[in-house]
């Protein structure tokens, strides 16, 4: 089954990609989004997990892009929700 959402958003490129676009450094990135260089550093190695959205809203901003045109980003947004634990 298609998803049309999916077909509406742009392209995602790597966190690198864009970050040399605008000429910054890891350091710089990290700098200007309030986050730890070695965030910077485990996202494009892609050495990380899930990422919390106030990282994907301080380095998206930083950016200037929307947090899903971010490739690395794409996992936690597109990740399914988890169901409410039962209550006992």
């Amino acid at each position: 089954m298609l998803n049309w959402f999916r077909m509406l958003d742009p392209p995602a490129l790597p966190l690198a990609v864009l970050r040399r676009r605008r000429l910054l450094s890891q350091r710089a990135l990290a700098q200007q989004a309030g986050v730890a260089l070695s965030t910077i550093y485990l996202l494009e190695a892609a050495r990380t997990g899930r990422v919390t959205f106030k990282v994907m809203r301080a380095v998206s901003a930083a950016l200037g892009v929307p947090p899903a045109s971010i490739a690395e980003f794409r996992r936690t947004i597109d990740a399914p929700t988890r169901p409410a634990p039962a209550d006992s």
